[in-house]
């Protein structure tokens, strides 16, 4: 046992240490203490040491010394992983800084808590003895982790760590295998465009979003492709550049934190050149007003091809039928001054080739049929805008070398559209469209037709009433 006292004269509240053995070392608690009086001992801030309070006589002051030698570890912080850290792995090594205690019996020993919320609610709990550090396998992906560790000694209730971390485990992960639809492997085509499809794919990361690009190559090394960005579709119709050749192809699903995942499958298909009907003639019976119209296959025979369905007929760039045999007749409904433009195409089971020649035809009022056949333009252009001036109709007649993407507006004087006369893809050749001003009042008009990269033009017209 030891023993503490307080020496009033001499100013001094000390503690004599017993060393087991009856022999005492004196440890001076206060040596200036104006007259001690009282000295007690106790618990006072219920840390499981011994406290001492005293009061000074002369001083008018009570004292509480702490017992500093059985207190709580000191403070300390977490090391690694860091706060608010994103790690590609699931192995992780935790670490932190020791804690000191003053006492110098105390061990300091940790345990370790990682919990998927942030109350720890249901928290794994790991004893590390003295280690200030250990690994945990297998975390799971795409999850948010909070952690925190408690250090421990033998007299007090010990000491969290100074702060709470948290760290995402997030491994960038590919999208799904996915396989392509259509068309199947090695099959044959006629058309220079063509529908692609392929299956949808998930990414395994909950954030992350997939699109798509299509690739086309003539060599199955894809050395510089075509590429097709689809988007989230999965589905896209591409034009192919070259005819009777061969093309390569497959899809790359993309998402946003790696380099895509491949179609389970590369295809082939061939492009089989279609020529379309040629030789398109009309015979007008001027008294019962038939259009009589005939054709020859493909220059190059194509619709002898097995899969050939039929022909479709067009008046005006609208279909008006469709037979087996290179012959038509078509009733015109009244004579008068208005010329129909003819036109034919092949339909195959996989597509439809381009339009034959053009052919126009006028009933005319004055009983002379009237039938012009017009090649395919070799630049793009607004043709003819007829009559002009006008009222209330007019014709606008637009050559296309090619089949484009056309786009043809009325443009007041101001420059505003007031009209849309055409805005989609439109065969080779002379491309009518009809301007009803019915609704407009008189003045002057401007026709603007656009292909992209190819035609911007603009033609002034005048509408009189």
């Amino acid at each position: 046992m030891d023993i503490i006292g307080a020496a009033t004269t001499d100013n001094d509240i000390a503690w004599w240490e017993n060393d087991g053995d009856q022999d005492f070392t004196e440890h001076t608690i206060s040596g200036n203490y104006n007259f001690a009086t009282h000295v007690h001992v106790g618990d006072i801030d219920d840390d499981n040491d011994i406290d001492i309070v005293s009061a000074g006589q002369n001083a008018n002051k009570i004292t509480w010394w702490e017992n500093s030698l059985h207190g709580a570890p000191k403070d300390f912080c977490l090391l690694s992983p860091q706060n608010n850290l994103s790690i590609d792995e699931t192995n992780i090594t935790f670490s932190w800084l020791s804690a000191e205690d003053d006492d110098p019996d105390d061990v300091v020993t940790y345990v370790y808590y990682l919990s998927t919320d942030e109350e720890f609610s249901d928290p794994t709990i790991i004893e590390t003895d003295t280690d200030t550090s250990l690994i945990i396998d297998a975390l799971s992906d795409d999850t948010h982790y909070w952690w925190k560790v408690h250090a421990e000694d033998n007299d007090s209730d010990g000491k969290w760590c100074e702060a709470v971390f948290n760290f995402e485990i997030y491994i960038p992960e590919a999208p799904e295998p996915f396989d392509l639809i259509s068309p199947e492997n090695g099959i044959s085509i006629h058309t220079l465009t063509h529908l692609f499809e392929w299956e949808d794919t998930n990414d395994p990361d909950p954030d992350d979003a997939v699109t798509f690009r299509l690739f086309l190559s003539t060599n199955p090394e894809f050395d510089y492709p075509r590429r097709f960005y689809a988007g989230s579709e999965t589905n896209l119709e591409a034009i192919l550049l070259e005819e009777d050749a061969t093309y390569w192809w497959k899809v790359l699903a993309q998402d946003m934190n790696t380099a895509g995942t491949w179609s389970s499958q590369t295809r082939t298909l061939s492009v089989d050149r279609v020529y379309p009907p040629d030789d398109l003639e009309a015979d007008l019976n001027q008294s019962s007003g038939v259009v009589s119209l005939s054709w020859q296959a493909g220059s190059d025979g194509g619709d002898d091809l097995d899969d050939l369905i039929d022909y479709k007929v067009f008046r005006d760039e609208s279909l008006i039928g469709r037979t087996v045999d290179k012959s038509y007749d078509d009733q015109l409904e009244q004579p008068g001054n208005h010329v129909y433009i003819y036109h034919v195409t092949a339909q195959f089971s996989d597509g439809e080739s381009e339009a034959s020649n053009t052919i126009e035809v006028q009933w005319s009022a004055e009983g002379i049929p009237q039938i012009t056949s017009q090649p395919v333009p070799t630049k793009w252009s607004i043709a003819s805008a007829y009559p002009n001036p006008f009222n209330p109709t007019l014709t606008v007649v637009i050559g296309l070398p090619e089949q484009s993407s056309l786009k043809v507006e009325v443009l007041n004087v101001e420059g505003r559209r007031v009209a849309l006369i055409a805005d989609g893809t439109y065969s080779a050749g002379y491309n009518r469209m009809i301007f009803n001003a019915d609704e407009f009042t008189s003045g002057i008009y401007f026709v603007h037709a656009v292909v992209p990269s190819q035609m911007n033009e603009i033609q002034k017209v005048l509408l009189v009433k």
